[in-house]
């Protein structure tokens, strides 16, 4: 099943090491989307960008 990280540039508590992590040790493919001028909340901090990373990847997954 693949993966889609989302994830704020600007993460206080995440680091782009446990992006590099998760990419290197899933077997499954790993998508990142790497949100600029967001922070831990994403979804809260950048709703639009958050959306449509979720949206661009659901198409390409089904």
């Amino acid at each position: 099943m693949p993966v889609l990280i989302v994830q704020g540039a600007d993460d206080q508590y995440g680091t782009v090491k446990q992006i590099e992590i998760a990419q290197q040790e899933c077997y499954c493919p790993v998508e990142v989307a790497l949100l600029p001028n967001a922070k831990h909340s994403p979804q809260r901090e950048a709703p639009e960008a958050t959306l449509k990373a979720i949206a661009e990847f659901v198409k390409r997954v089904l």
